[in-house]
């Protein structure tokens, strides 16, 4: 059942890749996905310890700290996303960069609604909550910015 699985996802990415490649997405590639997910591992890392001082040693509430750190968030991917992933930072335009902040903006809403929602509605703890949002949230982040903001 896995092969069957892994080689329809092969195919479904060979179907997008081949017929978006000329329409803006060429930088939907695996190995752009793996620099993509890299990042976004190591931005959640610096989200998560923002949260954990801020909840934990501070004692400011979650969502606040949760809000806090979304900022950094977005601010950071820009640049690492930029540099490293998609490698434009040498032409960085301000579309680009608008593109980036309504996209971040909508993606981080909901991304702070998933969270939201899971904390309070379910009342799962917040690290289970931002560990599933954030691991979904990734694979539409990647698609958009591949293929609209970069």
């Amino acid at each position: 059942m896995f092969k069957k699985l892994l080689k329809q996802f092969k195919y479904q990415y060979a179907l997008v890749r081949g017929k978006h490649n000329s329409e803006g997405f060429e930088h939907l590639q695996l190995r752009t996905y793996l620099k993509y997910a890299l990042g976004g591992v190591f931005l959640f890392l610096i989200q998560l310890m923002i949260v954990m001082v801020l909840t934990e040693t501070i004692g400011v509430k979650f969502l606040f700290a949760y809000a806090v750190a979304l900022v950094f968030y977005v601010v950071l991917s820009f640049v690492y996303h930029n540099e490293f992933t998609f490698k434009k930072m040498l032409n960085v335009k301000r579309e680009a960069f608008r593109k980036f902040l309504v996209y971040m903006g909508l993606s981080s809403s909901l991304t702070y609604l998933f969270v939201f929602i899971l904390t309070n509605l379910f009342f799962w703890t917040y690290l289970p909550a931002l560990f599933l949002v954030a691991f979904c949230m990734s694979i539409l982040n990647f698609v958009v910015n591949a293929g609209w903001v970069f």
